[in-house]
C-alpha cells in the first residue's frame, strides 16, 4: 500500500504536472504558428472595404467585387511572411482568375510613402489599399498576413492567419470546384 503524499510533495508534483501540460499546449501552437496556417472562424460576416489604390489612385469598393470570390489579404511592406507569400499569392490569383477570384491588397502600414515605394518596385497583380486603421473595421486581425474570403454575395466564407499554403490553400481551391 502507497502512502500519501506530503503536502509539499503534492505541489511540486502538480506543478510539474501543470507546467508539462503548458509546454504540450504552448509546442503545439507553436508548430501551427510556425507552418503559418491557423484558421479562425468569421467574425465579420459583410466586410466592407473602400479606398483608393495605392498604384493607381483608382476608387476600389469590396462591394463593386460582386459577384466574384475575394481574397482579402491584410500584409505589411514590413512582414517577412506576408513579403514570402507573395509570389504563392500571385500564383493562385492566376491559376483561378478565370473562374472569378480577385484579390485585393490591405496595407496596414503605417507610412503611405513607404507602401507607395514599395508597390513602385514590386508592383502586384491586384489593388493595394492602405488601412493603417483596419483593425477598426476589422477586430480579428492580430497579425499579418491574415486573410478573408468573401464569396460571390458578400458573406465572409473563410478567415485565417498566416501564409497561403498547405490546408488553406485546398480549401480556398475547393471553393472552386463546386
Amino acid at each position: 500500500m502507497n502512502a500519501p503524499l506530503a503536502p509539499k510533495r503534492r505541489r511540486w508534483l502538480r506543478a510539474g504536472i501543470a507546467g508539462a501540460g503548458l509546454v504540450a499546449v504552448g509546442g503545439a501552437g507553436f508548430v501551427a504558428l510556425r507552418h503559418g496556417r491557423r484558421y479562425v472562424p468569421p467574425s465579420v460576416e459583410r466586410p466592407e472595404i473602400a479606398g483608393s489604390d495605392v498604384a493607381s489612385g483608382a476608387a476600389i469598393d469590396l462591394a463593386g467585387l460582386r459577384g466574384n470570390i475575394v481574397l482579402v489579404e491584410f500584409w505589411a511592406t514590413w512582414c517577412g511572411y506576408c513579403l514570402r507569400n507573395l509570389p504563392e499569392v500571385e500564383r493562385f490569383a492566376a491559376e483561378y482568375r478565370e473562374r472569378g477570384l480577385r484579390v485585393l491588397g490591405v496595407s496596414i502600414d503605417e507610412s503611405a510613402d513607404e507602401l507607395k515605394r514599395f508597390v513602385a518596385q514590386r508592383p502586384p497583380h491586384w489593388p493595394v489599399l492602405r488601412q493603417a486603421d483596419a483593425r477598426r473595421n476589422f477586430p480579428d486581425v492580430r497579425q499579418v498576413p491574415s486573410f478573408y474570403v468573401v464569396g460571390r454575395d458578400g458573406q465572409t466564407l473563410l478567415r485565417w492567419q498566416g501564409e497561403l499554403e498547405g490546408a488553406m490553400r485546398d480549401r480556398l481551391a475547393a471553393l472552386f470546384s463546386a
